[in-house]
């Protein structure tokens, strides 16, 4: 045990001496001024005995610095971090300007630290794959900027955490990738031989202690994520910026800001069934692009336009409620394109598929539960009894089957400069009811094979 502990020690201590690219440098936000790397620059000297010398304190330089780095990040992985409630989130609002940066500088410190650990401390060696090992270093490379850019200079530090924004939402790709070549290695690892299968992880994960842990830790890691992800768009939308830089934030952050209904990341008046049908119209687009055509969709009976007119024109009463609208839209739209892609699966080539119907409780005398109770089914392919359980699992994926489109992440924005893809990660239902409990919620799936599959979700 002391042995693998000094292997995670090692490893980690590699990873903090290691160079790193900015991620503003990547991201086009302009440079946050010159990257200082962890070890001290030394000029080259002629005489092979003066290189030796200046080998040597870059090494000593470095191990210091990463020891620094390593203290630093176990002390602060010690400390608890919980998920933030709405009113968690709207209390923040009253907090001062540099009260408010205090409290996220803490709270990302602590989040970043505690997933560096879980990360570097996943069993079978998944933490050194390389998609993970690189998702490691982007966060190890976000605490080294935290600490350079403290919350006490307010420019800086906004640029510092819009940074870390930006670096870190590719996380669910990063981890699918890393995943997917984990799967790999251990099928290659551990070859079957007679009548015995090939391993399978989704199936297997139930008996094997350790492969049910990453589930747990990713799940953590996710939790976690999440939080940190949410304050800084939280806190973010709370400061007043330059109209260039503001523009920027709203494409960013928010998947349509109305200012007058939003405060920070939380639109006050949520309507999940316009959401819906908001994110319909994207992963429709979506669809036609890939294969020329897409299901329609009945939205409580109606085509979706028609209902978005009707609801338009006849708002419902008590039907609107505070929530982080941009989560309500992911979820919306990874539920949707996996719907249309299993409904064009089912009808063939040429032949236009099944319409998609979403049910959304409405007229309920107890208005808190109005449009909080969300059913979609679809007259797809379904799921095999057998894989019905696996389908919210971090080892079930059916991204590799999908009709001639390669796997690609979905962007957490309609506008992206990536090209978008109706085919996600494989782990968008995992990623969706992960949201959707954040703040108390659930989501549920029923399905028949070559019938069709039914989702519910509950806000």
């Amino acid at each position: 045990m002391q042995k693998h502990s000094r292997c995670r020690v090692n490893a980690l201590v590699r990873v903090l001496s290691a160079g790193h690219v900015p991620a503003a440098m990547r991201c086009g936000l302009g440079p946050l001024g010159p990257h200082r790397p962890l070890c001290t620059c030394i000029p080259r000297h002629s005489t092979r005995r003066r290189q030796g010398q200046g080998v040597q304190i870059r090494i000593f330089c470095a191990m210091g610095e990463a020891n620094e780095l390593l203290h630093h990040i176990a002390e602060n992985a010690s400390q608890p971090i919980s998920k933030y409630s709405l009113q968690d989130l709207l209390d923040l609002e009253k907090l001062s300007l540099e009260d408010r940066h205090h409290h996220l500088d803490k709270k990302l410190h602590v989040g970043i630290s505690k997933i560096i650990l879980l990360l570097q401390g996943l069993p079978f060696s998944l933490g050194s794959m390389g998609p993970i090992r690189n998702v490691i270093q982007d966060y190890v490379q976000d605490i080294r900027e935290l600490r350079s850019s403290p919350p006490n200079h307010p420019v800086k530090f906004q640029r510092c955490i819009i940074a870390i924004f930006f670096r870190n939402r590719g996380m669910l790709k990063a981890v699918a990738h890393g995943l997917a070549e984990f799967q790999s290695h251990l099928q290659s690892s551990f070859v079957p031989f007679g009548q015995f299968q090939a391993t399978n992880c989704a199936d297997a994960s139930e008996r094997v202690p350790a492969l049910k842990h990453i589930e747990d830790v990713l799940d953590e890691f996710f939790t976690i994520g999440t939080t940190l992800r949410l304050l800084i768009s939280h806190c973010l939308k709370l400061t007043t910026h330059d109209p260039v830089e503001e523009e920027m934030l709203n494409e960013l952050l928010m998947r349509s800001p109305n200012h007058t209904s939003y405060v920070g990341a939380i639109c006050m008046d949520t309507k999940p069934s316009v959401v819906f049908v908001e994110a319909y119209q994207h992963a429709q687009f979506l669809c036609r692009r890939e294969f020329g055509f897409a299901s329609d969709l009945f939205v409580n009976g109606m085509l979706a336009n028609d209902f978005l007119i009707e609801r338009i024109k006849i708002p419902q009463e008590g039907s609107c409620f505070p929530y982080v609208e941009h989560h309500l839209y992911f979820i919306f739209s990874e539920v949707l394109k996996n719907a249309l892609v299993s409904s064009i699966r089912k009808a063939g080539p040429n032949e236009k598929p099944a319409p998609i119907h979403v049910s959304f409780l409405t007229g309920s005398p107890l208005q808190s539960e109005n449009e909080r109770v969300v059913k979609v089914w679809d007259s797809g392919e379904g799921i095999p009894s057998h894989d019905v359980k696996k389908v919210f699992g971090y080892y079930y994926s059916t991204a590799n089957s999908c009709v001639g489109a390669p796997v690609a992440a979905a962007s957490e924005r309609v506008g992206s400069e990536e090209r978008q893809q109706i085919c996600g990660t494989g782990l968008s239902l995992t990623g969706c009811r992960l949201l959707v409990r954040y703040f108390g919620g659930d989501m549920t799936l029923q399905s028949i094979c070559r019938k069709g599959t039914d989702l519910y979700i509950y806000l």
